[in-house]
C-alpha cells in the first residue's frame, strides 16, 4: 500500500472522462460509505511520473475528492501494470458498472484500437474466416481484406477477445460488432457521437442497422453504375472509329455522374434516416423494435428504385427496336422493299395510306426520342451527325 494525494491521482489514461459520464447517484452512495465506514483502500493503480493512474474505480475517486478534499492522501494498491492491462482492466469495469451504456462501449472500443494503431497492446493476428471482414487501425471502416495490405489489421473477433465480451463458445459478442459498425458510421460522417448519448446497447443497434442499411442501398447501386463506367473506359481504349469512341465517352460520362449521385444521396438518406431514428428513441418515442418502421418513414421517397436494372433494360429495347424494319432482321422491310419497287402498279389510295403509316411512325419514334434525351444537346447533334453520315445505317 502506498500513501497518495488525492490531487496526484489520476483517471485509467485510456479512459476518456469527458465521455464518459459519472453517475451521480454512485458518487453520492459511495460518499456517504466513506463518511459511515471509511476508505477500504481498494482501488488499484500505478506510478507514472510522480502521480498515480488508476485502473479502475473512477465513481470512488470522485466521491474522495468530494470527501475529503483534494489535499488528503488516501492509500493505494500499486502494481506494475501496463498498458494492455489497463484497458482490459478498465473494459471489464465499464461491462460491470455501465451494463448497457451504447456511448461507454464505443469509448471502450476506440481506446482498444487507438492502443494497437500506436503499438501500445497487441491483438492477436486475425484468422482465415476473417480475411473478407477486416478493419485496419485506427479506422474503423471494414474493407476487403483482399485489398492491398496494410499496417494493423483486426477483426471484431480480436477487438472482443481482448476486452472480455465474448459468448460462451468464444465468438464476439453482437455489441463488439454493432460498436464497430457505429464507429464506423461516425468516422465516415454519416451518424455523430450526439446520436447515442443516452442510448442502451440494443437502441444503439438499432440507429446504427437502419442508417447502414440506407447507405449499403444505394451503394449497391452506385457500384453497377461503376461497373458500366468502367466498360465504356475499356470501350474507348478499343474504339476504331470517331463515332464509336464518342458513344462510349457519352456512356461512361452518364454512368460516372449517375454513380456520383448514388453516394450523395447515400450520404445525405443515412443521415436523415439515422438522425430521425435516434432523437425518437433518445426522446421515448418509439422502441427499439419500431425503428425499421420509423426509417422507412422517414427516408425520402423516389421513384427510381430500379434504377441499377434500368440500364440492362434501356440496352435490351435498343436492340428490339433497331431491329424494326431492319432487312437482315425484320421481314417486314423485304416486303416494303418489295412495295416500293412496285410502287407504280399500287393503288394511290392504298400507297399514300402506307405512307401515312410510315410517317406516323417516324413522328412517333421522334416524339420518344425527344422524351428520352438521354445526353446533352452537344451529344444528340454529334449522334445525328454520325447518322447522316452513315447514309441512314444504324445507330
Amino acid at each position: 500500500m502506498t500513501l497518495c494525494k488525492i490531487e496526484d491521482i489520476k483517471a485509467n489514461p485510456f479512459r476518456h472522462i469527458d465521455k464518459y459520464p459519472i453517475n451521480r447517484e454512485k458518487v453520492d452512495a459511495l460518499r456517504e460509505s466513506l463518511h459511515t465506514t471509511g476508505y477500504w483502500g481498494n482501488i488499484v493503480a500505478r506510478s507514472v511520473n510522480g502521480q498515480f493512474e488508476i485502473a479502475y474505480g473512477h465513481h470512488r475517486l470522485v466521491a474522495l475528492k468530494e470527501e475529503y478534499g483534494p489535499g488528503s492522501e488516501v492509500e493505494l494498491i500499486i502494481r506494475d501494470l501496463d498498458d494492455e492491462r489497463m484497458i482490459k482492466i478498465m473494459a471489464r469495469e465499464n461491462m460491470e458498472e455501465w451494463g448497457t451504456s451504447s456511448v461507454v462501449e464505443q469509448e471502450t472500443v476506440r481506446a482498444i484500437v487507438q492502443a494497437y494503431s500506436e503499438g501500445k497492446i497487441d491483438l492477436s493476428p486475425p484468422d482465415k474466416a476473417a480475411e473478407r471482414k477486416l478493419r485496419y487501425a485506427p479506422s474503423f471502416i471494414l474493407k476487403d481484406g483482399l485489398e492491398a495490405p496494410r499496417d494493423h489489421p483486426y477483426s471484431a473477433m480480436q477487438v472482443g477477445k481482448f476486452a472480455g465480451w465474448v459468448r460462451q463458445d468464444g465468438q464476439a459478442r453482437d455489441k463488439v460488432h454493432e460498436t464497430l459498425a457505429a464507429l464506423a458510421l461516425i468516422e465516415e460522417g454519416i451518424l455523430t457521437e450526439a446520436n447515442f448519448v443516452g442510448l442502451s446497447t440494443t437502441q444503439a443497434a438499432a440507429v446504427t442497422r437502419v442508417a447502414g442499411k440506407v447507405k449499403r442501398s444505394n451503394e449497391e447501386a452506385a457500384k453497377t453504375h461503376r461497373s458500366y463506367a468502367e466498360q465504356a473506359s475499356k470501350d474507348i481504349a478499343q474504339a476504331t472509329n470517331e463515332k464509336d469512341l464518342a458513344m462510349a465517352r457519352l456512356r461512361e460520362k452518364a454512368a460516372q455522374k449517375q454513380e456520383r449521385k448514388l453516394l450523395d444521396r447515400s450520404r445525405k438518406e443515412a443521415i436523415i434516416v439515422g438522425e430521425g431514428v435516434s432523437k425518437s428513441l433518445q426522446s421515448g418515442e418509439i422502441g427499439y423494435r419500431e425503428a425499421a418502421v420509423l426509417a422507412a418513414k422517414i427516408k425520402p421517397s423516389r421513384n427510381d428504385e430500379k434504377l441499377p436494372y434500368i440500364e440492362d433494360f434501356a440496352k435490351q429495347l435498343a436492340k428490339e427496336l433497331n431491329r424494326i424494319l431492319d432487312e437482315e432482321d425484320d421481314r417486314r422491310a423485304g416486303k416494303l422493299r418489295m412495295i416500293i419497287e412496285s410502287r407504280e402498279a399500287l393503288n394511290v389510295y392504298v400507297r399514300n395510306n402506307l405512307v401515312d403509316v410510315l410517317l406516323k411512325l417516324s413522328e412517333r419514334a421522334s416524339l420518344y426520342a425527344k422524351q428520352l434525351s438521354p445526353v446533352s444537346t452537344e451529344g444528340r447533334a454529334l449522334i445525328t451527325q454520325f447518322s447522316i453520315s452513315e447514309n441512314g445505317g444504324k445507330i
